[in-house]
This record gives structure tokens, sequence and C-alpha cells, in this order.
């Protein structure tokens, strides 16, 4: 495996940079898309209403009360939790098409003279175009979604101050 490494030739720079810039696209269209699918007010009060309801499940386990009880709260809550669940997933829908078009079709076709040289961006790690375009998505994937996160917890805090201010005028 070792000398298949040495003997593969290295990518050139300008190859490296239009995979982690397709890369890069991919996962500024994710959370694009995270942002314009999801809706973030229905999720934070969908979070709040399943919080409650278990909230009220463990007091009804506690309390003993019948199982009759607990099933018909169940029932309530699977509603919100399905809500909750497609929600997140809609953008996910949408991209995991678009990456794998991405990752199995149009990097290995556009770089196929490119297939069996490699980039040296972790020392140790030998990566093909494909293999970059993966690396580099979950990478930026993650720092994206982390960004995204910050924001909307940023947005919430704003929401929150503004109806705690105008709760305290009226």
């Amino acid at each position: 495996m070792i000398s298949v490494l040495m003997a593969a030739q290295i990518m050139p720079m300008n190859i490296e940079l239009v995979v982690i810039v397709v890369a890069l696209a991919y996962a500024s269209l994710y959370a694009f898309s995270q942002v314009r699918l999801i809706d973030r007010k229905r999720m934070r009060e969908l979070q709040k209403l399943m919080k409650q309801h278990q909230k009220d499940l463990g007091e009804l386990i506690k309390n003993k009360a019948p199982q009759e009880h607990i099933d018909a709260k169940q029932k309530e809550l699977m509603p919100v939790i399905k809500e909750n669940m497609l929600s997140i997933l809609k953008p996910s829908l949408i991209m995991l098409p678009a990456f794998y078009i991405l990752y199995r079709w149009l990097i290995p076709t556009a770089f196929a003279s490119y297939a069996s040289s490699v980039a040296y961006l972790i020392p140790g790690f030998a990566f093909g175009p494909s293999s970059l375009f993966f690396a580099c998505s979950v990478i930026f994937g993650f720092v994206v979604s982390i960004s995204v996160l910050l924001y909307d917890r940023k947005k919430m805090r704003e929401e929150q101050a503004a109806l705690g201010s105008s709760a305290k005028q009226g």
C-alpha cells in the first residue's frame, strides 16, 4: 500500500483548490437550505411543547397514573415529534441527492485524469479527488452547522430579549 501511495502523483494545487471550493459551496448551500427550509420559530415552539409533554409524562409516571393516561399522553406527543423530525429532515432530503451526484458522478468525471493523483492535506493521509471532496464536505459541513446553531441561538436570545422588554412595557 505504501509503495502505491509513493508511486501516485501529487495532485496539482489548482485541482485541490477546485475540489475544496466545490466542497465549500456544497456546505454553504446546505447551510442556506437549513436556514430557508426550517422554520426555527416553529421548531422552538415544538421543542417547548415536547419538553412540557415529557414533564407531564414524567409526573404521570411518578404519580403512578393508570397506563391509559400515560398512553394517551404519549399519543399526544407523537404528532409533535413527527412534525419536528420532518422539519429537521427537509434540508437533508434535498442535499443528500446533491451530495451523491457530486461525490459519485461529478467529481470523478470532472477529474478523471487525476483519479490516481493524491493530495496530502493532513500529513500521512492521501486523498484522491473524491475522498478530498468527502473530507472537506464533512469538515465544512460541521463548521457550517455549528455556525447555523450559533446564529439560531443568537436570534433566539434577541427574540427573548424583545419579548422581555415588551412584557416590561406592557
